[in-house]
This record gives structure tokens, C-alpha cells and sequence, in this order.
């Protein structure tokens, strides 16, 4: 098994390196307009987003998911939206279910290539290392386990970010690659 990963800056100008099959947007239920990653593709998008949402076709309700074929004016195939509900409400362990369903759909679909965001930070108070921790954990456990050969993720997050999300998957894949020689 192979899981390959990229980070990108999360910035309009670094958008088109996001290239993948897939990317998975994030978005609450009570925040609008989008903001972060989901922001930037609507922009993109001229607004189809927005207009999903005016037309109640997505909510942002927790674990509401919907796929989306992407026009030419991305570098990807399709868009996987998926709900995080309410900001107030949402912690670490509303974190890691919503990783765990996307883990499981992006399964499902027979997604190995696929590029994401998290959740904004005033929203999750938890720091990157954990967010990594939770998501890389969820990613052995429901797609490096299953029938897929190999992964690859790019990781669209703050640049200010980019160093400790680089140090701790390298950790990880060593501890994991470790792990694998032991049985």
C-alpha cells in the first residue's frame, strides 16, 4: 500500500494545485457566505455553491453529503460536499465522525485520489497535529485497510500550518511503515 500526499496552500493563486480526482469541501449549516476552501470554489464556480444553498439542495447539516461533477474551470473531477452542522457545536469528536464518514464514502466511491481542507480553526479548537492525528488515523483504519493500493491526498491548509502538518504525517507513515514490518 501507498499513500502519497501534497500540501497546498489554502489561497486562491495555489487553487489549481489541488489537482485530484475528488475534492472534499467542508461547510457548516449556519455559515454564509462559504468561507475557507468551500469559499474559494464557489468564487470559482461563479457562485453554483451559493445558489445550491439558496435553492436548499444542500444544507450543511451534519454528515448531509453530496456529489458533484466539476465543469472545466477546476482541475478536478468531482466535488464531495460535506456537512459539518452547526459551528457551535462542532468539537473534536464531531471531527473525527465526520472524518470517519468521509473516509468511508470516499471508499465507497473508489476514490484513491483526493484533495481537502479541514475545518476552520476558530471552529475546531483543536491544533493541526490533532486534526492530522484523528484524519491519518481514520485513513489507515477505512482506506489503507481496504481494497485500495494507494493513496494520495493533497492537503489544502494554511501555510502558516505547513511545517507541522509536513513533520507530523512524516512521523506517522514512519511509525505506520514500522507497524507493518513488525506482523
Amino acid at each position: 500500500m501507498k499513500f502519497e500526499y501534497r500540501l497546498v496552500p489554502l489561497h486562491l493563486a495555489h487553487l489549481d494545485e489541488a489537482q485530484s480526482d475528488t475534492l472534499v469541501l467542508y461547510f457548516f449549516e449556519d455559515e454564509r457566505p462559504l468561507k475557507g476552501l468551500a469559499g474559494l470554489v464557489d468564487w470559482r464556480l461563479n457562485g453554483k455553491l451559493t445558489s445550491f444553498l439558496l435553492d436548499n439542495r444542500v444544507t450543511g447539516a451534519f454528515r448531509e453529503c453530496t456529489l458533484y461533477p466539476v465543469p472545466a474551470r477546476l482541475p478536478i473531477a468531482k466535488l464531495l460536499l460535506i456537512g459539518l452542522g452547526d459551528r457551535r457545536g462542532f468539537n473534536g469528536g464531531k471531527f473525527q465522525i465526520v472524518t470517519s464518514f468521509t473516509m468511508d464514502t470516499l471508499r465507497k466511491l473508489g476514490v484513491a485520489d483526493f484533495a481537502l481542507a479541514f475545518p476552520r480553526k476558530p471552529y475546531l479548537k483543536i491544533s493541526v497535529r490533532q486534526v492530522l492525528e484523528i484524519w491519518m488515523t481514520e485513513c489507515r483504519l477505512r482506506l489503507l485497510t481496504s481494497h485500495q493500493s494507494q493513496i494520495s491526498t493533497t492537503f489544502v491548509i494554511e501555510k502558516d500550518d505547513h511545517n507541522t502538518a509536513q513533520a507530523y504525517i512524516q512521523e506517522y507513515l514512519r511509525e505506520y511503515v514500522a507497524s507493518t514490518r513488525e506482523r
